[in-house]
C-alpha cells in the first residue's frame, strides 16, 4: 500500500471513529429563503455549558447535560424559541428522552446558549442517541465512557488490579478485578473490561504456576529428609491452595468453557497437594511410629519408649469423673526427670516428643492411642513386659472409645503383675476414678478432696483432715476419704486412729489396695513382722498381686523364713511378673 492511499485509510478511520464516538454534533436550525441556513452545535456539557468539563465534575451531578450554541454570527431570538428551538428533542431507541429543564444562557441581553437537562436514569448512556427536528436528524452520539457512573466506580478498581498483579501478587489481583467483572452486567460495557478479564485468567494461572513451583521445592525438600515442620508449610499450602479454588470456582463457572484450562489446571494441583500431605503424613507417621509397631523389648529404645509412655498415660494426681479421655499430657516428661534425661543423652527426645504428638492426634481422631498393629506387637511380647504395659494400652484405648467395661477390666487385670508402686497407686487412682463415675459421687466431694490432698501436700493437716471429714459426710459409701483420713493421721503419728479410718475403707471396699499397703508398710517400719504377714495374707486372699506376693517374700526375708521365701518368688511372682 502507497504512503498517499494509507493516508486516506487513516482519514477515514479517523473520521468514522469521531462521528461513531462524537460528543459534539451539528444540526440544522433554521432554514432561509435569503442567505445561507442557520446550524447549531449541539455537544455534552456541565450545567453551565462548559464544553470540556472534567469527568470529576460531571460524576458528582444528578443530570447529563447537553448545550445548543448557534454556528456562526448569530444569537437565539426570544420570539423563536417556541418555533425553533421546542422542536428539538433527543431520541435513543425510537423512544423520545424528555428533558428537565432547559435554561438559557445570556451574555447581556442576547441568549448564546440553551442548556438542556435530563436524568441519567432516563439515558442509556452505553448507547447511541441523536437529536432531530423537523428539519433533519442530527449525527449519532454517544456519551464517552469517563463520564458514565460507573466508570468512576470501576476504574479505580481496574487500575488497582492491574498494579497489583504487576507486583505479582496474583491472588490478590483476582480478588480486586473480580468484582466488576462478575458483579455488573454493566460493566461490559466499558473499554478497560476484556483487558481486565484477560488479565484475571492470567492472574490465576501465574498463581497456580507459582504454587506448583513451590509444590515441587517442598516435595524436593521432604524427598531429602522427612521432617513434620516441611510437611506443615506442605499442608499450609494445600489449605492456601484449596482456599483459592472456592475463591476461582465462581468465577471459572461464570467464565464456562473460556477458563476450562486454567480451572483443570487448578484443579489438579490442588489433588497433588492433597494427596501429597496425605502420602508424607503417612510416610511420617509409619517412621515415627514404626518403634511401637516393629520394636521388642530387647531394644532398649522401644522398652524405654514403651514404659515412660506408659507411665504418662496413666498419670493421675486426682479423683474425678472420668468421661473418656482426651490424651497425654506431653508436658508430664518434666515429672519423669531420670527417663527424660536419658532421651536427652541418647539423643531420642525429639523422637520421643514426635510421637506422643502423633499418638495424641490418633486420640482424637480415631479414638485410641495405638492401632492394631502396635497393639498385636505388644500382646505378643507380654511375656517380656516389665509392667503391665499391653493392659495399659488395652485398657485405656478403651477409655479413649468410651468403653468404661472394657477399661475397668484391663486395670483390674493389670493389677496381677505390675510391680512398680507408683503405677499401682495410680490404677488404683483410675479405678476409684470410675467407681466415682458410676455411683455418681457428688462433684463437691471430689473437689474437697483434692483440697484435702493440697493441704496434705503442704503440711495442713488439721485444715486436711477438716475436709477430709466433710468428703465423709458427704459421700456415703465412698472408701477414698476414709483412706486419706488414715493415711493423714498415720503422718501425724497417730497410727490407732489411721488404723480405725483404714479399716472402715477396707469394710467399704474390701480389695481397696491402699489401705492395705499402708497398713503392711507401718507394721513393716514398725519390724512387726508378723503382724505384716498376717496383713499381707489377709490382702492375698483377695488380691493375688504380684506386689503383695513380693511384700510377703520380703517380709518372709525379715522372719528368716528364707526357703519359704524363696518359694513365693519362684512359685507365685515369677509366674507373674519374671523381670523384676
Amino acid at each position: 500500500m502507497n504512503q498517499s492511499k494509507l493516508l486516506l485509510v487513516i482519514v477515514f478511520f479517523l473520521t468514522f471513529a469521531i462521528n461513531l464516538f462524537s460528543q459534539s454534533v451539528e444540526l440544522k436550525y433554521r432554514e432561509r429563503t435569503i442567505g445561507s441556513d442557520l446550524s447549531i452545535q449541539i455537544y455534552f456539557s456541565d450545567e453551565y455549558g462548559n464544553e470540556y468539563a472534567s469527568p470529576d465534575s460531571i460524576a458528582k451531578l444528578a443530570n447529563f447535560y447537553f448545550c445548543f450554541r448557534p454556528i456562526g454570527e448569530w444569537t437565539f431570538s426570544e420570539k423563536n424559541i417556541n418555533r425553533y428551538v421546542d422542536p428539538i428533542i433527543l431520541k435513543q431507541n425510537d423512544s423520545t428522552i424528555n428533558y428537565l429543564s432547559r435554561n438559557p444562557i445570556r451574555e447581556g441581553k442576547s441568549i448564546t446558549k440553551f442548556v438542556l437537562s435530563y436524568k441519567k436514569n432516563d439515558l442509556d448512556y452505553f448507547g447511541d442517541f441523536n437529536f432531530e427536528n423537523k428539519l433533519e436528524n442530527a449525527e449519532l452520539m454517544n456519551i464517552s465512557e469517563e463520564y458514565w457512573p460507573i466508570f468512576n466506580q470501576y476504574k479505580p478498581v481496574f487500575t488497582q488490579g492491574r498494579e497489583t498483579f504487576k507486583l505479582q501478587e496474583y491472588l490478590m489481583a483476582f480478588q480486586i478485578l473480580k468484582n466488576f467483572l462478575m458483579d455488573d452486567p454493566r460493566a461490559k460495557e466499558l473499554s478497560f473490561y476484556e483487558t481486565a478479564d484477560s488479565l484475571i485468567l492470567e492472574a490465576i494461572n501465574n498463581y497456580i504456576k507459582k504454587n506448583d513451583n513451590k509444590f515441587n521445592e517442598i516435595t524436593a525438600e521432604l524427598e531429602e529428609s522427612l521432617e513434620d515442620n516441611k510437611i506443615d508449610k506442605l499442608e499450609m499450602l494445600s489449605l492456601e491452595l484449596s482456599a483459592a479454588q472456592k475463591n476461582f470456582n465462581p468465577y471459572f463457572d461464570f467464565k464456562g468453557d473460556s477458563s476450562l484450562t486454567v480451572k483443570q489446571k487448578c484443579d489438579q494441583l490442588v489433588e497433588n497437594l492433597n494427596n501429597g500431605v496425605s502420602e508424607y503424613n503417612r510416610a511420617y507417621r509409619d517412621m515415627k511410629l514404626s518403634i511401637f509397631d516393629q520394636g521388642n523389648y530387647i531394644d532398649y529404645k522401644f522398652e524405654l519408649f514403651v514404659d515412660l509412655l506408659a507411665h504418662m498415660t496413666l498419670d493421675i494426681e486426682l479423683i474425678y469423673k472420668i468421661d473418656g479421655y482426651n490424651g497425654i499430657d506431653l508436658t508430664l516428661i518434666d515429672k519423669y526427670t531420670t527417663k527424660k534425661q536419658l532421651l536427652e543423652e541418647l539423643d531420642w527426645l525429639t523422637e520421643f516428643t514426635d510421637a506422643v504428638k502423633l499418638i495424641n492426634e490418633d486420640i482424637r481422631t480415631k479414638n485410641y492411642i495405638f492401632g492394631p498393629t502396635t497393639i498385636d506387637n505388644l500382646k505378643k511380647q507380654m511375656q517380656f513386659e516389665k509392667q503391665p504395659y499391653y493392659n495399659i494400652f488395652i485398657a485405656f484405648n478403651a477409655l479413649a472409645n468410651d468403653d468404661m467395661d472394657m477399661f475397668v477390666r484391663s486395670i483390674r487385670e493389670a493389677y496381677r503383675t505390675v510391680s512398680n508402686e507408683d503405677l499401682l497407686y495410680a490404677f488404683e487412682l483410675w479405678y476409684v476414678s470410675y467407681l466415682a463415675t458410676i455411683n455418681n459421687i457428688p462433684e463437691k466431694v471430689l473437689v474437697t478432696l483434692a483440697e484435702v490432698l493440697r493441704y496434705e501436700s503442704e503440711g495442713k493437716y488439721e485444715e486436711s483432715i477438716k475436709q477430709c471429714k466433710i468428703a465423709v459426710r458427704l459421700s456415703s459409701g465412698f472408701s477414698p476419704p476414709l483412706f486419706f483420713l488414715g493415711r493423714i493421721y498415720h503422718k501425724k503419728e497417730e497410727g490407732f486412729i489411721a488404723e480405725r479410718y483404714f479399716d472402715q475403707a477396707l469394710e467399704i471396699l474390701p480389695d481397696y489396695m491402699a489401705p492395705r499397703l499402708y497398713k503392711i508398710r507401718s507394721l513393716i517400719k514398725l519390724e512387726d513382722y508378723s503382724s505384716a504377714l498376717i496383713e499381707v495374707d489377709s490382702a492375698l486372699t483377695n488380691l493375688p498381686y504380684w506386689y503383695f506376693y513380693f511384700t510377703k517374700a520380703q517380709i518372709l526375708v525379715h522372719l528368716k523364713q528364707y526357703e519359704k521365701a524363696r518359694d513365693i518368688m519362684l512359685e507365685k511372682c515369677l509366674p507373674l511378673n519374671k523381670y523384676h
